[in-house]
């Protein structure tokens, strides 16, 4: 038999093998369902059941039977395209010149991006060939010409705050192959719309683009722009769309509510129409709520849709807005409709029921997408933070996002919620408790397969509408809560409110528990071992203030600073020795001006700093009990990071060695039953031209080689990874915008079991060493490597691999004990198909 056909026979067996035999290990979504801004919407042209929806921090979702059930497809955005800002989706269009409608092109913070096989896999179509941070760039709006289906029209900025706008076009005429920018005005502006006349001349085409400095028009296909703002009361424009009825051309844009405070008779904004080419604009606002006299705001209509079968029939609703700028609104709140071109509206939104976001929970009716099926126009999408979807021209609503249980609420697979915490009741398997950005506290009475909210409303606290730490008594189940005002907000503020909560009766309840307990981001943890139910003794590092303690649940709350010097307003992660209630590590985290690691002795009464660990930002500290190793995960740089990795102590913390090469290992756990497995989270963020690879990955041979078991894990902005502490078999992932998942029977993982999803040289082990060391390393196809040892000279040592090899995970014992000591280097070299993969690492031999 041919040698090549035989080694791809061989290689397409153990890829269907390892399919077949992990095809019950993937990663599933759980939770209650949405919880997150949505920003974008597209229906497919010719079926109204396949739905594309984007969000600013999830991603992109898409159900192919009318919302019954998502999938998340962000594929290969986290893993090829490390900038978290492609998962805020700006705009979605399906390409209506491909006949299987699996074209799709999402508009992102990062760029623009295209699938051809709807969503399994995306590419960046613009910037082209980025080579820094910098050169990815928002693309803000995007259509295709229809009549010519090889010229593509993009706008640039950030849409949602009208920001990084550079007042220009993009433009293809080769279907994105190569790009030309266009300047419509001279102002940094952001372009919110475009729109193509489909009368005009299909070789010279009559275009229009709104932006947040007025209405532009061309007639000689780009080449020069007016402006055509006559009658609007201000330039701040927003959606554009237009349909031709009775051989006119019927343009309809929306500008940005704008007013004076207590003066009602001030409104200046709505929706408004032109019929001659742009000349001229109408208000058809009419009747439309514009203001809300108890709290002085004013109502914005962001986003409208046209029913283009028919004259005269547009669907608008409310947006939440900026209530500094005077815009919200929430009494008049929802979708409205009009048959008769906007000379009246009517309320559409009245026959509305909406799951766990069900007032007083949650009690709004905004609306950030909303969309006519172009197929069935009686088929009309709505969501905000929800998804909603009426099949009767609006005049009935269902939510489509969650399903209800004899316990509460389950996710459709429609989960974009930003996870922060978890915890389970050490007495009863089915009480999982969930902590959410946002949402607050939620718990499961059916072992994570459903859960309900515990807060009576969102934000039950003012400014504390985040839940964060789960710590629960281990004896009857008390839970301690940390809280603070959101990631959004901490970032934006500086992380400087956070406080503490307590219930003793499963959640129904809280009471405060933060007397002397300043604000401040709050990592809070709990002593199983020392005292007893309802006189506990709690941690809390707070964020600007230092590490505080309670030996009374809470009730009061100590200072305990001694050593820790000015680092103290930076600590960010504590955690105890279970073997010993007196030691503790905490590790600060200076946003790039160099962490530390500290270790007590003394119950936290006196710090004392790690000078044996390097100077890094510390995310996460770990120790397992069984060993007593401590693991941190740890990086240069807790916004931009480019270096970092796990690091591992045998002896207390007097000596470290990295086990896990990573700039953003920001989770660790260790399987109770066996430390040897080791799961690692390192999560997507700001990772641009690196050749570190976010995802979830595991080690069974306690940190000397690793697997990257991410594989269909849809959300890879992860927050923190846990073990089920009755079932170690269960690992729970919390993501930053894509809810929670869950593998079942994640222990039954073993390197050689998974086929990596991307090439890699993992740092030797251990390191230094003598006389031999082990070197792994994975690629995920059939390439021919070598492996090499070289001197400091660059002169070669050893080959120690030089030969064709199936995809796979791989380790080499390098036997050093005839060399001298010294640096040396190891370099792979793997070429396999059109792809080529270089790397070198540096060790240390030591005799």
């Amino acid at each position: 038999m041919n040698k090549k056909f035989t080694n791809l026979l061989l290689f397409s067996s153990v890829l269907l093998f390892n399919a077949l035999l992990f095809s019950q290990n993937t990663w599933r979504v759980i939770g209650p369902g949405a919880g997150s801004d949505l920003e974008a919407m597209a229906i497919q042209p010719d079926n109204p059941n396949v739905v594309y929806i984007g969000g600013d921090i999830e991603g992109i979702f898409k159900t192919t039977d009318g919302g019954l059930t998502w999938k998340n497809i962000n594929a290969n955005l986290g893993t090829d395209y490390k900038d978290r800002g492609n998962y805020f989706i700006q705009e979605i269009v399906v390409a209506p010149n491909d006949a299987s409608f699996n074209t799709v092109y999402i508009c992102t913070l990062d760029g623009l991006f295209k699938t051809t096989d709807g969503g399994e896999s995306w590419h960046l179509v613009y910037p082209q060939n980025p080579s820094t941070e910098d050169d990815f760039i928002p693309v803000s709006y995007f259509t295709i010409d229809k009549d010519n289906p090889n010229v593509f029209w993009a706008g640039i900025g950030e849409a949602h705050a009208s920001l990084a706008g550079k007042g220009k076009l993009l433009k293809s005429t080769d279907a994105g192959l190569t790009w030309n920018e266009i300047i419509v005005t001279a102002q940094p502006a952001v372009i919110h719309g475009i729109f193509i006349d489909p009368t005009s001349n299909v070789n010279n085409r009559t275009i229009y683009t709104s932006t947040n400095f007025g209405m532009f028009k061309s007639t000689d296909n780009g080449t020069t722009w007016v402006q055509k703002n006559n009658g609007f009361p201000h330039n701040e424009l927003r959606r554009l769309d237009g349909a031709v009825f009775d051989n006119t051309l019927n343009l309809y844009v929306s500008l940005t509510t704008m007013g004076i405070s207590g003066d009602p008779n001030s409104f200046n904004g709505g929706i408004y129409k032109s019929t001659n080419g742009g000349d001229s604009w109408l208000d058809i606002s009419s009747n439309l709520p514009k203001y809300q006299a108890s709290d002085s705001l004013f109502y914005f209509y962001w986003k409208f849709s046209l029913d283009k079968t028919k004259k005269g029939v547009i669907y608008t609703a409310t947006t939440r807005g900026w209530p500094e700028e005077g815009l919200a609104g929430f009494e008049d709140w929802g979708v409205y409709k009009t048959t008769d071109d906007g000379q009246t509206w009517n309320d559409m939104s009245s026959n509305f029921s909406n799951g766990w976001l069900s007032p007083p929970f949650f009690d709004e009716k905004h609306a950030f997408v909303l969309d006519v099926a172009p197929s069935n126009p009686d088929i009309i999408y709505w969501g905000l933070v929800w998804m909603q979807k009426s099949t009767d021209g609006g005049n009935s609503w269902n939510q489509i996002f969650t399903q209800q249980t004899a316990s509460g609420w389950k996710t459709t697979g429609l989960g974009f919620l930003a996870a922060e915490g978890i915890g389970f009741d050490p007495n009863d398997p089915n009480l999982v408790y969930l902590a959410y950005d946002d949402f607050g506290i939620f718990r499961s009475d059916d072992a994570a397969n459903s859960f309900f909210p515990l807060d009576p409303r969102q934000e039950p606290y003012d400014g504390f509408d985040a839940a964060k730490d789960v710590a629960i008594d281990p004896v009857n189940g008390d839970i301690y809560l940390s809280r603070y005002e959101g990631l959004a907000n901490a970032t934006q503020f500086g992380f400087s409110l956070g406080q503490v909560w307590k219930s003793t009766d499963k959640g129904i309840s809280w009471t405060s528990a933060s007397v002397g307990l300043p604000n401040g981001r709050p990592k809070l943890i709990i002593d199983p071992n020392s005292g007893s139910p309802g006189n506990r003794t709690l941690y809390c590092a707070s964020f600007h203030n230092g590490i505080y303690k309670s030996t009374n649940s809470g009730d009061t709350w100590a200072q305990i600073n001694s050593g820790l010097g000015t680092d103290a307003s930076t600590v960010w992660e504590i955690t105890i020795d279970p073997n010993n209630s007196n030691i503790l590590y905490a590790g600060t985290n200076a946003m790039g001006a160099g962490g530390a690691l500290y270790k007590s002795s003394d119950a936290g009464n006196n710090w004392n700093k790690l000078s044996s660990f390097p100077t890094f930002d510390i995310f996460v500290i770990k120790i397992d009990k069984s060993t007593g190793n401590i693991f941190v995960g740890a990086t240069d740089n807790y916004d931009y990071n480019s270096d970092g990795g796990l690091f591992k102590s045998s002896d207390e913390g007097n000596t470290w060695t990295k086990i896990f090469d990573n700039s953003r290992p920001a989770d660790v756990e260790i399987d109770p039953g066996n430390p040897n497995n080791i799961y690692v989270m390192a999560p997507a963020w700001f990772l641009f031209n690196s050749t570190f690879q976010p995802g979830i990955f595991f080690s069974s041979d306690g940190g000397s080689s690793w697997a990257n078991i991410t594989d269909n894990l849809g959300h890879l902005a992860g927050k923190f990874i846990k073990l089920n502490p009755h079932n170690p078999n269960q690992l729970f992932l919390g993501s930053d915008g894509g809810d929670v998942w869950v593998r079942d029977n994640v222990t039954s993982v073993t390197i050689n079991d998974v086929i990596p999803t991307d090439f890699s040289l993992l740092q030797n082990y251990p390191n230094p060493f003598n006389p031999s060391t082990t070197i792994s390393y994975q690629i995920p196809y059939q390439s021919k490597v070598t492996l090499k040892i070289y001197d400091v000279l660059g002169r070669e040592a050893k080959t120690l691999v030089n030969e064709e090899q199936p995809a796979g995970n791989y380790k080499v014992n390098f036997d050093a004990s005839r060399l001298a000591s010294g640096v040396y280097f190891y370099r792979i070299t793997a070429t396999g198909g059109a792809s080529s993969f270089v790397q070198t690492k540096k060790m240390i031999l030591m005799k």
